[in-house]
Protein backbone atom coordinates (compact mmCIF):
# COMPACT_ATOMS: atom_id res chain seq x y z
CA UNK A 1 0.00 0.00 0.00
CA UNK A 2 1.38 3.52 -0.72
CA UNK A 3 1.93 6.20 1.50
CA UNK A 4 0.12 9.06 1.59
CA UNK A 5 3.41 11.01 1.03
CA UNK A 6 4.33 8.86 -1.98
CA UNK A 7 0.35 9.34 -3.48
CA UNK A 8 0.48 12.90 -3.06
CA UNK A 9 3.67 12.60 -4.88
CA UNK A 10 2.77 10.41 -7.55
CA UNK A 11 -0.61 12.48 -8.14
CA UNK A 12 -0.13 15.90 -8.45
CA UNK A 13 2.23 15.19 -11.38
CA UNK A 14 -0.46 13.22 -13.11
CA UNK A 15 -2.82 15.54 -12.34
CA UNK A 16 -0.61 18.27 -14.16
CA UNK A 17 -0.15 16.20 -17.04
CA UNK A 18 -3.36 15.51 -17.55
CA UNK A 19 -4.71 18.93 -17.04
CA UNK A 20 -1.82 20.07 -20.15
CA UNK A 21 -3.18 17.41 -22.24
CA UNK A 22 -7.18 18.75 -21.66
CA UNK A 23 -5.96 22.32 -21.99
CA UNK A 24 -4.48 21.13 -25.18
CA UNK A 25 -7.36 19.25 -26.83
CA UNK A 26 -9.29 22.45 -25.97
CA UNK A 27 -6.96 25.04 -28.19
CA UNK A 28 -8.19 26.14 -31.58
CA UNK A 29 -7.34 23.78 -34.27
CA UNK A 30 -4.94 26.25 -36.02
CA UNK A 31 -1.43 25.87 -35.09
CA UNK A 32 1.34 28.99 -34.64
CA UNK A 33 2.55 27.51 -37.75
CA UNK A 34 -0.35 28.51 -40.01
CA UNK A 35 0.42 32.25 -38.59
CA UNK A 36 3.77 31.98 -40.47
CA UNK A 37 3.59 29.98 -43.50
CA UNK A 38 4.02 33.17 -45.95
CA UNK A 39 3.35 36.76 -44.87
CA UNK A 40 0.09 37.12 -46.38
CA UNK A 41 -0.90 35.00 -43.30
CA UNK A 42 1.75 36.66 -40.75
CA UNK A 43 -0.15 40.19 -42.25
CA UNK A 44 -3.77 38.80 -41.36
CA UNK A 45 -3.12 37.26 -37.81
CA UNK A 46 -0.70 40.05 -36.43
CA UNK A 47 -2.02 43.27 -38.37
CA UNK A 48 -4.24 43.81 -35.07
CA UNK A 49 -1.32 44.95 -33.52
CA UNK A 50 -1.96 48.02 -34.46
CA UNK A 51 -5.51 48.20 -33.15
CA UNK A 52 -4.26 47.97 -29.42
CA UNK A 53 -5.03 48.21 -26.67
CA UNK A 54 -8.87 47.87 -28.93
CA UNK A 55 -8.83 44.09 -29.37
CA UNK A 56 -10.35 40.92 -28.61
CA UNK A 57 -9.49 37.48 -27.05
CA UNK A 58 -8.52 35.78 -30.50
CA UNK A 59 -6.34 38.78 -31.51
CA UNK A 60 -4.68 38.70 -28.71
CA UNK A 61 -3.22 35.55 -28.90
CA UNK A 62 -2.22 35.81 -32.71
CA UNK A 63 -0.46 39.30 -31.41
CA UNK A 64 1.61 37.17 -28.75
CA UNK A 65 2.34 34.81 -31.60
CA UNK A 66 3.41 37.07 -33.34
CA UNK A 67 5.32 39.29 -31.08
CA UNK A 68 7.05 35.38 -30.25
CA UNK A 69 7.89 34.75 -33.58
CA UNK A 70 9.61 37.59 -33.85
CA UNK A 71 11.28 37.82 -30.58
CA UNK A 72 12.85 33.91 -31.91
CA UNK A 73 13.68 35.37 -35.30
CA UNK A 74 15.83 38.21 -33.78
CA UNK A 75 17.58 35.82 -31.01
CA UNK A 76 17.97 33.66 -34.22
CA UNK A 77 19.86 36.38 -36.02
CA UNK A 78 21.65 37.43 -32.48
CA UNK A 79 22.65 33.46 -32.48
CA UNK A 80 24.33 33.58 -35.83
CA UNK A 81 26.30 36.47 -35.35
CA UNK A 82 27.48 35.20 -32.13
CA UNK A 83 28.38 32.24 -34.05
CA UNK A 84 30.18 34.09 -36.50
CA UNK A 85 31.40 37.20 -35.08
CA UNK A 86 33.88 38.02 -37.60
CA UNK A 87 30.85 38.58 -39.82
CA UNK A 88 29.02 42.34 -39.60
CA UNK A 89 25.25 42.31 -37.95
CA UNK A 90 22.48 42.15 -40.86
CA UNK A 91 20.49 44.73 -39.13
CA UNK A 92 21.56 46.70 -36.20
CA UNK A 93 17.64 47.50 -34.39
CA UNK A 94 17.75 50.40 -31.86
CA UNK A 95 18.48 49.67 -28.24
CA UNK A 96 15.32 51.29 -27.00
CA UNK A 97 13.29 49.07 -29.97
CA UNK A 98 10.17 46.82 -29.05
CA UNK A 99 9.27 43.40 -30.45
CA UNK A 100 6.12 45.24 -31.01
CA UNK A 101 8.11 48.10 -33.10
CA UNK A 102 9.32 44.75 -35.39
CA UNK A 103 6.14 43.52 -35.70
CA UNK A 104 4.68 46.49 -37.00
CA UNK A 105 7.85 46.99 -39.18
CA UNK A 106 7.60 43.59 -40.84
CA UNK A 107 3.62 44.05 -41.54
CA UNK A 108 4.84 47.51 -43.22
CA UNK A 109 7.17 45.95 -45.81
CA UNK A 110 4.26 42.60 -46.30
CA UNK A 111 2.05 45.80 -47.03
CA UNK A 112 4.56 47.37 -49.20
CA UNK A 113 6.20 44.84 -51.24
CA UNK A 114 2.63 42.76 -51.79
CA UNK A 115 4.65 41.02 -54.81
CA UNK A 116 6.49 39.22 -52.17
CA UNK A 117 3.70 38.02 -49.42
CA UNK A 118 3.34 34.66 -50.17
CA UNK A 119 7.42 34.24 -49.25
CA UNK A 120 8.03 32.65 -45.69
CA UNK A 121 7.83 35.50 -43.33
CA UNK A 122 11.85 34.49 -42.02
CA UNK A 123 12.33 36.06 -45.85
CA UNK A 124 10.43 38.95 -45.42
CA UNK A 125 11.03 39.63 -41.78
CA UNK A 126 15.12 39.55 -42.54
CA UNK A 127 14.55 41.94 -45.59
CA UNK A 128 12.47 44.15 -43.57
CA UNK A 129 14.58 44.71 -40.22
CA UNK A 130 17.65 44.99 -42.91
CA UNK A 131 16.01 47.99 -44.40
CA UNK A 132 14.64 49.55 -41.56
CA UNK A 133 17.52 49.29 -39.26
CA UNK A 134 20.75 49.46 -41.30
CA UNK A 135 23.52 49.12 -39.15
CA UNK A 136 25.63 52.34 -39.67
Amino acid sequence: MLSAMTYSHIMKPLFVILSVLLLCALLPAQTATDIFDSGNTFLNHCAAINNLPNINKTEEVDIVACIGYIRGFGDGVGAQWGIKPDQPMPYCPPQTGTSAQAVRVVLQYIKDHPAEAHLPVGILAYRAMVGAFPCK
